[in-house]
């Protein structure tokens, strides 16, 4: 004679079941994001063992964010190309891909395919600013005080030369490249208190336009200028300062705000 089960029984092993469940899934989202922050660890410590290839072969020199590889080297016509940090780096990397983090592969859309304002080499000249190495994405933003934006958006008259390896005072926490979202100009950043520029940046391509971001439960990937990577809670910070109109001031501010060198520079530029 068969025996079926009793409505109890079945509601005892559904309620077993939801438990397990409960207790499970959290600890399977913690592991998948683990292997995500792994993951993006791995990639930017490639990327700085790139940058640290490079800096050998041009004699210290860092290179700087972006400026135009073709045109008058001001504002660029239709089609200018922008050779970026990313461009740069790449024939040492040969992998577009340790750009990225599995956590937001998108997170900057380096690339200005649709020729419009919201990317971060936005259209500022009317036409489309082309990636040189053909850079569509990146998860990761660069220390704009360390590879110097010399040669795009800065002011005429405020240029600064490109930075060199024998003018770090603390290479090991001198940030290189972070977990990183772009920021359209006028949206306002979460992360970033009221009055700072990184709230509401009114650019479409400066440091204020890709303020660090907690991506994998409240933390964040950074890389050094010594070549080890790191990870951080989006509360923590590094304690180092630099001048700051004749004022020591603390370089970075966790986690919107990764530009600076210690002892160097905290924000702007003398």
């Amino acid at each position: 004679m068969k025996r079926a089960f009793t409505l109890i029984e079945l509601l005892v092993v559904i309620a077993i079941i939801a438990i397990l469940a409960a207790i499970l899934f959290p600890v399977f989202a913690k592991a998948k994001e683990a292997a995500k922050k792994t993951a993006a660890l791995s990639n930017v410590k490639q990327n700085a063992v790139a940058v640290m290839m490079y800096t050998t072969d041009y004699d210290g020199s860092f290179p700087m964010v972006a400026y135009m590889a073709d045109g008058n080297g001001t504002i660029p016509g239709t089609g200018t190309q922008v050779l970026s940090v990313f461009d740069a780096v790449i024939p040492y990397t040969k992998n577009k891909d340790i750009y990225l983090s599995p956590g937001d592969p998108k997170a900057i859309y380096w690339s200005d395919n649709p020729q419009t304002t919201t990317s971060i080499l936005g259209s500022l000249s009317g036409g489309a600013w082309k990636s040189f190495a053909d850079i569509r994405y990146a998860s990761f933003a660069p220390n704009f005080r360390l590879f110097e934006d010399t040669a795009v958006m800065a002011p005429f008259g405020a240029q600064h030369p490109v930075r060199n390896e024998g003018g770090l005072p603390d290479p090991v926490n001198t940030t290189m490249f972070y977990d990183a979202r772009y920021n359209k100009a006028g949206v306002v950043n979460p992360d970033a208190p009221v009055g700072s520029p990184y709230r509401v940046p009114a650019l479409p391509f400066s440091r204020f336009n890709v303020p660090g971001v907690g991506r994998y439960s409240d933390t964040f990937v950074v890389n050094f200028a010594d070549g080890h990577a790191k990870a951080y809670n989006k509360k923590a910070n590094i304690n180092v300062t630099a001048p700051e109109a004749g004022v020591l001031t603390p370089v970075y501010f966790f986690p919107y705000d990764l530009n600076g060198i210690p002892d160097v520079v905290a924000e702007l530029n003398p």
